[in-house]
């Protein structure tokens, strides 16, 4: 389980950081819901608190997320998976979502959540933490490179959805190989 840390001279109020269960769906799904406001991208959030519940805390959970609270209210979020780098031979930590509450921003949180994430990572054997942040989105890539990450330039993000990658997928499937 990630640290609980008491860093009191960030903010005057006791954050505290957990790991998230699945009593915890409906906060997840609001700080999510608030993520997308703040990016506005609404219209892009497909995901139920059904979705949440059962990829995060069912059978086979897909992804972890850290909740950072204060006086037991959610004011921040990191939900992030294991990956593999098949470049390195190692496991990473992806961190899909970082959130935190406008009031809360520039108090140290978002690092706190990040390293929380990456140590959780760490006690799994990863040795990395990767993300990726929208272009447009100039105050967290200031964040980002502030606590010492790198863009890259060397990649770009590809990615298939929807009617075309059910297209993709089903071109294989119609054609008996695997």
């Amino acid at each position: 389980m990630p640290p609980s840390p008491n860093d009191q001279s960030a903010t005057p109020s006791v954050v505290t950081i957990r790991t998230a269960n699945r009593n915890d769906v409906p906060a997840i799904f609001d700080l999510l819901t608030d993520l997308a406001k703040t990016l506005e991208e609404t219209h892009l959030q497909r995901a139920t608190r059904e979705d949440i519940a059962r990829e995060g805390f069912g059978d086979s959970p897909c992804f972890r997320v850290l909740l950072a609270e204060v006086s037991g209210r959610p004011v921040g979020m990191a939900l992030f998976f294991e990956a593999f780098s098949s470049w390195r031979g190692r496991r990473g930590v992806y961190v899909q979502d970082l959130y935190v509450a406008p009031a809360q921003r520039g108090t140290g949180l978002g690092r706190r959540l990040l390293a929380a994430a990456g140590l959780s990572g760490k006690r799994a054997g990863c040795t990395h933490l990767r993300l990726s942040v929208a272009a447009t989105n100039f105050a967290g890539r200031d964040f980002y490179r502030r606590i010492g990450m790198h863009e890259r330039d060397d990649e770009v993000i590809c990615q298939i959805s929807d009617s075309d990658f059910n297209d993709l997928a089903g071109s294989i499937e119609q054609s008996g190989d695997e």
